[in-house]
């Protein structure tokens, strides 16, 4: 007996319907406080009707306790937390200690960007539970894929007691390449609820988006979508015979009485689809997750068209998973080179020595150590020494992406660095590393100046916005602390050049030309190192580091 684990995302609309936007496979859970959305008696129960005595997981490792929040994400149950709080159990190991603790339970762990997945017989006594993408499923290849073919589905076939509300759409038909719908002659569209004569009303707003019609893993979110505020039938009926059948045509459903913090919000319902007659296992309570930044009064347009900087109030994704991964350093971060010169980061290359601190106490073997639980002694000097690290690998994005950023004021001036950064800061005879997420008004970032001396500078504000450019992170060695310089002459902040979370792959059984693969070896993911090692087969992940050795 089968069971695949989905995700639907909803938006609300004003008069308090949820209309669905897609459905997803090899899903990923938001929240930090996991099991308190967890209700494993929902699957425990379906196993006990059924008389099931054998469990096989498909999926990656989601196991464990969140010993660290991703940076900023605000938990939906503790939006306080940081590095130190305890956020219980993932959802996956809660079932997973359910399951187990009355019948067998077995791992057939993946990759995290697998679309294959290992075959197991089919047998009535034996609930095989998959959450990964399977390309030869027809929920994964066609619906959760395509959002076209999800949206065509739901309109012709979830009506009536069974009805399921999308935004009103407009699809054309697929025509020859190049060929718009206006030049479809006699051709119908494959959806169309949009009435050109009854346009929806966001205000100042866009009304409308255009999306590809692929799943959004894959969307090229620099261009797409695209927003628009159409006024007129006749401009509704000219943007519809422009369109071909790659993309979608939406409304948008703006609803200005369910932001959070000035946000837009996306709703997840997450259950697994168990056994012959299809039956539903909602063992994930519903939750929101809101966009990256609130809207504004009057935002910018392009003729009809949303300017791209604010395209991230709109839409909850900003990069592609599968191409070009923001990093902590833009493409103008300054940094202080061995001979004394600085050089922004978009010229470094390998081989280059920059400035470095050796902080007193740190371990240079960054791929063994919880660099969040690190903290060193500090007597208001410099608690270690200035020297060098040569960048042994630097990785910069081959266009432009969106970059959330801190702006991290003090008396003198700024530091912009990206969310991901490592940012030290001293206090109460305390050294530890903080995430900007982490970062409070009051606290001091540990700086120098070029001679080596300590001129830590207090935080008065610290912000968060969206850069559009290129960015990207590199690896020094033997000293991982880089000098980075922020807007005041002659002030270098004390960063790291960890790169967080990255997964590592732990390379278990099942390898298939696993030679490069190291006992307990661990590789950086696709994105975050051109040194990554790919181990095919199967393998368990984290999202947190490498804990023991390895390459991350």
């Amino acid at each position: 007996m089968k069971a695949t684990v989905i995700a639907i995302d909803f938006v609300k609309d004003i008069d308090g319907s949820f209309k669905a936007l897609e459905l997803n496979t090899n899903v990923s859970l938001h929240p930090l406080s996991q099991s308190a959305y967890l209700d494993s008696s929902k699957v425990t129960d379906f196993i006990t009707s059924n008389n099931i005595t054998n469990f096989e997981y498909i999926g990656t490792g989601q196991y464990g306790d969140f010993g660290a929040p991703p940076n900023g994400i605000k938990d939906l149950v503790e939006p306080n937390g940081d590095h130190n709080t305890e956020y219980g159990p993932r959802a996956f190991q809660g079932i997973k200690d359910a399951v187990s603790a009355s019948i067998d339970y077995n791992d057939n762990l993946i990759q995290l960007n697998a679309t294959t997945v290992p075959y197991l017989e089919d047998t009535s006594d034996t609930l095989i539970f998959r959450n990964a993408y399977d390309s030869s499923a027809v929920i994964d290849t066609t619906y959760g894929a395509s959002s076209l073919a999800f949206l065509e589905f739901v309109s012709i076939h979830c009506v009536g007691d069974n009805a399921v509300n999308i935004p009103k759409t407009f699809i054309a038909p697929s025509g020859s390449e190049g060929q718009v719908y206006g030049d479809m002659i006699g051709l119908e569209p494959v959806l169309d609820t949009i009435n050109n004569d009854q346009l929806r009303d966001n205000g100042v707003h866009p009304n409308y988006i255009i999306k590809l019609s692929e799943s959004t893993v894959n969307s090229d979110y620099f261009n797409y979508p695209k927003l628009v505020k159409i006024t007129s039938s006749a401009q509704m009926l000219e943007l519809k015979e422009s369109l071909d059948g790659s993309v979608i045509l939406q409304e948008y459903v703006y609803n200005p009485s369910d932001l959070v913090e000035g946000k837009a919000k996306t709703y997840r319902m997450v259950a697994a689809i168990a056994g012959p007659e299809l039956e539903v296992l909602d063992f994930y309570t519903p939750y929101f997750a809101s966009n990256k930044l609130a809207t504004v009064a009057s935002p910018d347009f392009n003729n009809e068209y949303v300017q791209p900087w604010e395209r991230p109030a709109y839409v909850q994704k900003l990069n592609s998973a599968a191409g070009d991964q923001a990093g902590k350093f833009l493409g103008d971060t300054v940094f202080l080179k061995e001979d004394g010169t600085e050089a922004a980061f978009s010229a470094l290359a390998v081989g280059d020595s920059i400035g470095a601190i050796k902080l007193t106490g740190i371990d240079p073997d960054e791929t063994g150590m919880n660099l969040q639980a690190w903290s060193g002694s500090y007597s208001d000097t410099l608690p270690g020494e200035v020297g060098a690290g040569e960048i042994e690998d630097i990785q910069k994005s081959t266009q432009d992406l969106y970059n959330v950023v801190y702006v991290i004021k003090h008396s003198g001036g700024e530091l912009v660095i990206g969310e991901d950064a490592f940012i030290n800061t001293v206090g109460d005879g305390v050294v530890r590393f903080k995430t900007p997420f982490e970062i409070q008004v009051g606290d001091n970032l540990l700086a120098v100046d070029s001679g080596g001396n300590d001129v830590s500078k207090e935080v008065t504000s610290i912000k968060q916005k969206i850069i559009i450019g290129q960015s990207g992170t590199l690896d020094i060695e033997t000293i991982d602390v880089a000098q980075v310089k922020g807007t005041e002459d002659n002030v270098y902040f004390a960063v790291h050049n960890l790169v967080t979370l990255c997964v590592c792959f732990y390379c278990s059984s099942y390898n298939y030309g696993s030679s490069p693969c190291l006992s307990n070896g661990c590789y950086a993911s696709p994105g975050c190192s051109s040194s990554y090692v790919y181990c095919a087969g199967y393998s368990t992940s984290t999202g947190y580091g490498c804990d023991s050795g390895g390459k991350q």
